[in-house]
């Protein structure tokens, strides 16, 4: 049986306002995607398949150690100790290049970086995130230094065989931003 004309109108409205609260609620913007629980790794796999002596040895991922353009609160809080406007502009872009492996890793992985800017020497900060962005890992470089690696033991029970990591880095020299960006590390699933 039909419902009457009003009862009618009154549940089409009702839809209507329930559809567009959640409508408005899931959106957001891409420049500040700190309501984003869960980091998207990138197409395909996501990440770059390297060696341990960090030759390609398969697919890659384009949005892997490279430069970065806007990040959203929730990366920019990774480095809110450099007092540094990551969001800012990026002195010498493309002068700067990064490499994270062996990819997949087992038990270590090694990030590095060269520079030939000027200036050669920066500080480096390195931070190892979960897939909720929760920090697992943090490092910074003694000192500046155009060239350096890092090495990162993977071993302990907060990394997961088989579940992808984030590397974020950030460069710079006193408080000039010269690079910042993000790599993604998979954990062996067979060791």
């Amino acid at each position: 049986m039909p419902l009457p004309l009003r009862l009618r109108s009154f549940g089409l409205s009702l839809l209507a306002l329930g559809t567009s609260l959640s409508l408005s609620s899931c959106s957001k913007s891409d420049s500040d995607a700190s309501s984003s629980l869960f980091i998207n790794f990138g197409p395909g796999e996501g990440h770059d398949l390297r060696t341990g002596t960090n030759l390609p040895m398969g697919p890659t991922d384009p949005t892997d150690w490279t430069l970065d353009g806007k990040w959203n609160t929730t990366e920019q809080k990774l480095f809110q100790s450099l007092g540094l406007d990551l969001n800012g502009p990026v002195q010498n872009p493309g002068k700067i290049s990064t490499a994270g492996y062996p990819n997949p890793a087992i038990g270590a992985f090694r990030f590095s970086y060269s520079s030939w800017q000027s200036p050669q020497a920066v500080r480096c900060k390195v931070v190892v995130v979960n897939q909720v962005y929760q920090p697992l890992i943090e490092a910074t470089s003694p000192g500046l230094s155009p060239n350096q690696e890092f090495q990162f033991d993977i071993s302990g029970s907060s990394f997961r065989r088989g579940q992808l990591y984030r590397v974020y880095y950030v460069m710079y020299h006193g408080t000039t931003l010269y690079h910042k960006g993000h790599g993604d590390i998979k954990i062996e699933e067979n060791h």
